[in-house]
């Protein structure tokens, strides 16, 4: 991938940083709120600094901010087709080339390199400032499309015309209109705004802390005596309290003793509860409810780890739409653009969501399905577990079924298990199970006039019992299973009988022999 040569360049990066400053080390709440009102009025540069070095330097935004940024970034992403037709293949492969080959860097920090991965995270600042801004450098080549990412910082913007405008120098007021292709801007919640005015509160608790405990960490000593001043006892007295403590000692000439001074007024300060406050307040608004606090106060239970579950699924699910429509809107309509000269797009990325189904549950409700015979769709199987629909010619996994007390795996028909498990028992009674299912349905007269027709299947099943091999009598018995539609096939020619015989013999042999003499223990 070639230098970078953007409107963002070096010596703007220079000047900035030259001239950079830390704004929180003399914020007040005075100078918090005029930032945040210049904000909306359209200069948005000195609050935009000042979250910034709020988000990087206080421990509770360092957590929790870069855990909501990094959140979605690590589920994936994906390109998908609108519809199956040449065109929707064709989008699909450019969008492809350019995600995975896109690069992702910072403008006042050229050391920061990655791809789609630190794109997302980079737009996600839109969720802390409001905004978010990309320069978008497009690198053509034969093989396709793709592009240079570099995230500018918001300050370098202003906002007076409801649009971003790109400021050339710091001390600019009136920026440069972004050209649409060329630039990436992504509209977010603004959090910042309510979670710096919590850490404006909790430093000035912070703050006010420090100073007691520096001024009444060590208690003070008051020695009493009767001693006359300047008397022996007197000043040892004095040396005495003074060896105790170095900041506050008293003599007094009425009794004898030393006393200890509690400066601190006992343990009840506002001091730790404020700040606590203000840490949960910040976490529960980047991150939902408290886990660690707010699920404590409730006496222990997970009530509160239930309600942070939720809240941050909510906000991870509302992100990944975030991201995937502002790079659907500004991105994916400009490269098909390139290549078709078309901005309606046939194929559009995805930021994949966690799955957060019951995977367990879907598969014993599919399995249930499926062994009632209810239709269930392979393509929906397949979505559903996030499997691909194998291509034609493709070599495709067989279910091995291991028989007890042989160690062998025999590859299986269906998901069913063989109804010649028990091989012995179940091949001896087949042919007694059928007619006695039918004898108790009330068709014996049926069942005797359709015994010629059931000796194809007694010849095959003899067959398999005079199988001297128990390996071999095994894959006989499973072969058997599959043959048995195709044995009884002729039964159902006679339209009379079809139905009668579908509902009973059908169920008879399959349900009857298979289910029920696989609960015997195998003999095999």
């Amino acid at each position: 991938m070639s230098a970078y040569n953007g409107v963002v360049d070096t010596e703007r990066v220079r000047r900035s940083t030259l001239t950079r400053f830390n704004p929180i080390s003399t914020l007040t709440p005075l100078t918090l709120t005029q930032q945040i009102n210049s904000f909306y009025a359209g200069n948005i540069g000195p609050a935009a600094r000042t979250w910034e070095a709020i988000r990087r330097r206080d421990d509770i935004h360092a957590s929790v901010v870069t855990k909501r940024y990094k959140s979605i970034s690590r589920y994936g992403w994906e390109i998908v087709a609108v519809d199956d037709s040449p065109e929707a293949e064709a989008d699909k492969k450019a969008l492809e080339y350019f995600y995975n080959n896109l690069q992702a860097t910072s403008a006042i920090n050229r050391n920061e390199l990655g791809g789609v991965r630190l794109l997302i995270q980079q737009m996600m600042d839109a969720t802390g400032k409001g905004l978010a801004s990309h320069e978008m450098i497009m690198r053509p080549s034969v093989a396709g499309l793709t592009a240079l990412f570099s995230f500018v910082p918001l300050w370098f913007f202003e906002n007076t015309t409801g649009k971003l405008r790109y400021l050339p120098t710091d001390n600019a007021t009136a920026g440069v209109p972004l050209v649409a292709g060329e630039w990436l801007v992504t509209a977010g919640a603004r959090l910042m705004e309510a979670s710096s005015i919590a850490y404006m509160y909790k430093v000035l608790s912070l703050k006010d802390w420090v100073i007691f405990n520096e001024r009444n960490g060590m208690p003070g000593f008051i020695g009493r005596t009767s001693a006359a001043k300047g008397t022996t006892e007197w000043n040892n007295l004095v040396d005495a309290v003074n060896a105790l403590s170095n900041d506050f000692a008293a003599v007094l000439n009425i009794g004898d003793g030393i006393e200890v001074l509690d400066l601190k007024g006992g343990n009840a300060t506002p001091y730790a509860p404020l700040v606590e406050r203000m840490d949960r307040a910040t976490t529960a608004i980047w991150r939902g409810a408290d886990l660690s606090t707010m699920s404590a106060t409730g006496g222990g239970d997970s009530t509160g780890a239930s309600i942070q579950a939720d809240e941050s699924s909510l906000l991870e699910d509302d992100d990944a739409e975030m991201i995937s429509e502002t790079l659907n809107e500004q991105v994916d309509r400009f490269v098909i653009q390139w290549y078709r000269g078309s901005n309606v797009p046939r194929a559009y990325f995805k930021l994949n969501r966690p799955d957060r189904r019951n995977i367990t549950q879907d598969i014993a409700t599919d399995t249930f399905l499926i062994e009632s015979g209810v239709p269930v769709s392979v393509n929906d199987l397949n979505e559903r577990y996030a499997r691909p629909t194998p291509e034609e010619g493709e070599i495709l996994a067989k279910r091995i079924v291991t028989t007890p007390g042989l160690g062998v795996g025999l590859p299986a028909k269906s998901a069913t298990p063989s109804p010649f498990s028990n091989v012995n028992d179940t091949l001896r009674d087949a042919d007694r199970i059928v007619t006695e299912r039918l004898e108790k349905n009330g068709a014996a007269e049926l069942a005797q006039g359709q015994a010629d027709k059931l000796a194809a299947v007694r010849a095959r099943i003899n067959d398999v019992l005079a199988i001297t091999n128990e390996r071999q009598m095994v894959a006989e018995a499973i072969k058997l299973r599959a043959e048995l539609p195709d044995l009884l096939q002729d039964m159902f020619k006679d339209d009379t009988t079809q139905k009668t015989i579908q509902g009973i013999l059908t169920a008879s042999l399959f349900n009857g022999a298979g289910l029920g003499l696989q609960e015997r223990e195998p003999n095999v």
